[in-house]
């Protein structure tokens, strides 16, 4: 019998090969096999993990979800001003979001597997979002370096104005969104926050 640990490594060496083979075929052109050759694991070990492209697909999304809570973590835990914290949070939010969009031409296909199998996989994304940028303009009202009437209402409508900095691969959008221009939005926020503190 293998040790957790082995359990563990080989679910995460399945999941990340699927992932990357998503990348460079999409869903429908990558085989089980094919994914369990580059995990390194028999086919028949592949299925006792994960019966299906499914299966896979949302253990895909928990890698995701996996890196965007560490991203939120490690911008709680940071020793920086609070503005700057929500600075850096968003900017890491929006290079992996634009990495998973343009990061290979499957984006549109990926992405519709995501949502068939984890419908609500985008609103939690939002909520998570919503909950850090809250938490952060929380700390920052806290610590007197931003002064703010309802951090809840206010991290609401910041999420709402830099929403079309995050376009997913589905959305039609005239133009691609720049670091620079999510950055200068979320400079005037805190420029105006600061002026209250």
């Amino acid at each position: 019998m293998s040790a957790p640990g082995d359990a563990t490594a080989k679910r995460i060496a399945i999941r990340e090969a699927a992932r990357e083979l998503f990348r460079r075929y999409g869903v429908k052109k990558t085989s089980m096999r094919e994914i369990a050759e580059l995990a390194g694991v028999a086919v028949g070990t592949l299925y006792l993990y994960y019966p299906g492209k499914d299966e896979l697909v949302l253990a895909a999304v928990e890698g995701f979800r996996a890196e965007h809570d560490a991203a939120v973590q490690e911008a709680l835990a940071s020793a920086a001003p609070a503005g700057e914290k929500l600075r850096t949070y968003l900017l890491h939010r929006f290079r992996a979001s634009k990495a998973t969009r343009l990061g290979t031409p499957f984006a549109r296909e990926v992405t519709e597997a995501v949502l068939r199998v984890a419908p609500d996989r985008l609103r939690e994304e939002g909520a998570t979002m919503l909950k850090t940028l809250q938490c952060l303009l929380e700390e920052g009202a806290r610590r007197g370096e931003l002064g703010l009437e309802d951090a809840e209402r206010d991290a609401r409508v910041l999420l709402h104005a830099v929403a079309a900095a995050f376009p997913t691969a589905l959305s039609p959008i005239a133009r691609e969104p720049e670091e620079g221009d999510l950055l200068e939005l979320v400079d005037w926020f805190l420029r105006r926050w600061r002026e209250r503190a």
